[in-house]
C-alpha cells in the first residue's frame, strides 16, 4: 500500500494559487459583479473551473495581476 505524503502548511501554500474569474460585458472589457474565487495548483486548473462557470458572458482568469486568460462565450455572441 503506497504512504500518504503530507506536506507541511508552508509546502501546502506554495502548491496551491488563488485566482479571480470575472464576468466581462462583451465588447466593452468592463467588469460585471465580483470575481469568483478558485483555489487551483495551475492554471490549467484555474482555466477549468472558469469554464465550469461560463454565463452567457466572456470570462477573465486572472492569477494575481496577472491575466492567464479570456473565454469567450458563444452565449455573448
Amino acid at each position: 500500500m503506497a504512504e500518504s505524503v503530507v506536506l507541511p502548511p508552508e509546502k501546502l501554500e506554495q502548491a496551491m494559487r488563488e485566482y479571480r474569474i470575472y464576468s466581462v460585458l462583451q465588447g466593452t472589457n468592463h467588469i460585471k459583479g465580483v470575481p469568483a474565487i478558485v483555489v487551483c495548483r495551475n492554471d490549467t486548473e484555474a482555466v477549468a473551473e472558469a469554464r465550469k462557470l461560463l454565463n452567457g458572458l466572456d470570462l477573465e482568469v486572472w492569477y494575481g495581476a496577472q491575466k492567464v486568460v479570456r473565454i469567450e462565450s458563444l452565449d455573448a455572441r
